[in-house]
């Protein structure tokens, strides 16, 4: 599954620490019951605003990027637009 969570008046460092911690409490999750040995991760993609005036759908498009580049990457990463 795919979800977006937007973060206001959030400069690109604090979006990756928002980020990573997302990605170390979903796999600090006790899922034993549910998936035995096995254990969730989550990769993400981050983007920032570039301008007051850019369109939701080239944010979009940009975090979109960044996130198979995460899946790519090797997966249960963080990876920032323009860091791939």
């Amino acid at each position: 599954e795919e979800f977006l969570v937007v973060l206001p008046e959030t400069d690109r460092e604090s979006a990756r620490q928002a980020a990573e911690r997302i990605r170390e409490q979903v796999g600090a999750l006790d899922l034993k019951r549910w998936l035995g040995e096995g254990s969730l991760t989550v990769s993400l993609g981050v983007t920032v605003s570039r301008s007051g005036h850019e369109a939701p759908s080239d944010m979009l498009r940009r975090a979109d990027t960044a996130l198979y580049a995460a899946k790519h990457g090797g997966r249960n990463r963080v990876v920032l637009d323009g860091d791939h």
